[in-house]
């Protein structure tokens, strides 16, 4: 699951130290409260990354609903007749792994943004031309 914010700089970046605390207490509480594992988290600054593992839909629903607008709410200190505007860009991007091939590639494409957020983009790039090329020979070799 991706969630991205375009307002998420300065100091509503999700990398200052008070925002990655209420990032992961928000993520962890709702998590326990609407039986959903987060197995991985990535903070980019501008967008989160998560892998998770849930067993109900309406429990995801209610845990990406909850989420976001206490995660909204805490970085802006937004409240009733102060306006902020939108905080997250869409809805959330999520993707249903079904082979552990795609939870390989999703392993990599989590530290390469985890570079991205330490080193910058030119970082993420050349990691991940490295991996990708290879991931081309893991899965080809096997086929030839």
């Amino acid at each position: 699951m991706v969630l991205k914010s375009h307002k998420a700089k300065g100091p509503w970046s999700f990398l200052t130290p008070q925002n990655q605390a209420l990032i992961q207490k928000v993520l962890t509480e709702r998590a326990k409260k609407w039986g959903v594992q987060i197995a991985e988290i990535v903070n980019v600054g501008t967008h989160l990354h998560l892998k998770c593992r849930f067993k109900y839909r309406e429990g995801f629903q209610n845990f990406l609903r909850s989420v976001t607008s206490l995660i909204a709410r805490g970085i802006t200190q937004s409240r009733r007749g102060v306006k902020v505007g939108k905080f997250w860009q869409g809805l959330a991007f999520t993707r249903v792994l079904k082979t552990s091939f795609e939870e390989l590639q999703l392993k990599g494409y989590f530290k390469a943004n985890l570079r991205e957020a330490q080193k910058g983009p030119k970082a993420r790039e050349e990691f991940l031309e490295k991996f990708n090329a290879w991931v081309y020979r893991l899965r080809y070799a096997s086929t030839a």
